[in-house]
């Protein structure tokens, strides 16, 4: 984390206001996106930055001993989780194997497997089979 330039500051919007931190790292693809971690949300968030550029402001000295911490551990712990979907589409376009999904990697869930709603009719499958063995046998 040291690597990264991070800023501390607050998000000004009414009763959705919260301490919030940007990071360099964190590129959304477009300028007109900006991605912060939101404190009250406990997640990196999407925002417009026409909309929130100008409700951002710095932290005051008593916001800085109230959330500092709080802020530090909440964004190291949501950025290890943090998959920005504009990477995440262009791996999985750019890749000769298709990305895993999760359904496809979670072995509990079934739902590929249930078959209730489909109708298979298997005596027509066998009598198809028998009429080729008898077309065969008259030739």
């Amino acid at each position: 984390m040291s690597n990264q330039k991070l800023w501390f500051g607050f998000l000004e919007a009414g009763v959705k206001s919260s301490p919030v931190v940007r990071s360099s790292k964190i590129d959304p693809g477009r300028p007109d996106n900006m991605y912060l971690y939101n404190l009250n949300a406990d997640a990196i968030l999407l925002y417009k930055t026409s909309i929130v550029e100008s409700k951002l402001r710095d932290l005051s000295p008593a916001e800085e001993k109230e959330f500092m911490s709080k802020l530090e551990s909440g964004f190291k712990k949501a950025s290890k989780d943090f998959k920005c979907p504009s990477t995440v589409k262009l791996y999985s376009t750019s890749s000769k194997t298709p990305a895993k999904t999760e359904t496809s990697s979670n072995t509990s869930d079934t739902s590929a497997f249930d078959v209730d709603d489909v109708e298979i009719d298997l005596d027509t499958e066998i009598e198809v089979d028998d009429e080729s063995e008898t077309a065969d046998e008259d030739l």
